[in-house]
């Protein structure tokens, strides 16, 4: 089995370049990266005779959203997604599957609705940032290649992701609940993420969007007090609303990103039969900050 992954400096895409061992693995990264390789370097031949091709590459949504920034988070997406499909559409040999990097906002603020793969499109920048980038894919994809758009929650892991600036939080007692609380929290365990990945590669069944989230979500305040459970915090205060969307204007990320309420369901992983190692938040974050003694 052979791997290519594009934005493999990330977080995820780290974890996959790990989990992925015991295939031969190609990245491509925008920088120099140890042995990864450029854009601008000789990364297109690598692709020939590949078993999958993913992508994950764009720049950090974790900033003001700003006009400057508004442009890079979507051009950087569109236009790494497009090169990758021109040169497939080139090659004699191309990957079986292409998996495509998307998120959970794709469905906007949905309050209390379920959301599956076969939800409608919400409304706010980080619809619209997926909504392009799965269009980039769809148009950029030659026939014949079986595309998966992996739609991720917050994914949970010790060494980057949401947990890193929420572990700072709550150890300085901060890690309050946001706004009401009431709002719904889609999360994933890094290495879930990861054997999730690799099933949609070996299910050639599976096509299109795919939900990347635990089939249990929580409500922002269940979230928030599990994370504070893990410190021994039994109380912190809350944050607004209103103060959350005045720093985000300042330093990001944007409100968006905290006050939307997500209640996705992985229901193609389920109606698969994937399973999770990390259902329960409790669980997962409790691996996942390495706290305590856990097994299973």
């Amino acid at each position: 089995m052979k791997i290519v992954i594009a934005g493999a400096s990330g977080f995820i895409g780290r974890h996959l370049v790990r989990h992925f061992a015991d295939a031969e693995v190609v990245t491509i990264d925008r920088q120099p990266n140890g042995h990864s390789l450029t854009w601008d370097g000789p990364w297109q031949r690598e692709l020939e005779g590949a078993t999958a091709v993913i992508n994950l590459s764009g720049s950090p949504i974790a900033v003001r959203f700003d006009a400057k920034n508004r442009q890079e988070i979507l051009s950087s997406r569109i236009e790494a997604t497009a090169r990758i499909g021109q040169v497939l559409a080139e090659l004699k040999n191309p990957p079986k599957v292409w998996i495509n990097g998307s998120a959970v906002g794709y469905y906007g603020d949905a309050g209390d609705r379920e959301l599956t793969e076969s939800s409608p499109l919400g409304s706010g920048f980080l619809a619209e940032v997926c909504d392009k980038w799965e269009a980039a894919a769809r148009g950029a994809c030659p026939q014949g290649i079986r595309l998966v758009l992996m739609r991720t929650g917050i994914v949970l892991g010790s060494d980057g992701g949401a947990l890193v600036p929420l572990r700072k939080l709550a150890k300085l007692g901060l890690a309050g609940t946001v706004g009401n609380g009431r709002q719904w929290v889609s999360w994933i365990h890094i290495e879930d993420l990861c054997r999730l990945f690799r099933w949609c590669i070996e299910h050639p069944e599976i096509e299109g969007p795919v939900n990347g989230t635990s089939p249990k979500p929580a409500r922002n305040e269940i979230f928030m007090k599990r994370l504070r459970d893990n410190f021994v915090i039994t109380w912190t205060p809350a944050a607004p609303a209103f103060v959350i969307r005045v720093v985000g204007k300042i330093s990001g990320p944007d409100a968006e990103t905290l006050l939307f309420s997500q209640k996705a369901l992985p229901e193609k992983a389920q109606g698969g039969g994937f399973r999770w190692e990390f259902e329960a938040v409790s669980l997962a974050l409790q691996n996942a900050l390495g706290v305590g003694d856990f097994e299973g």
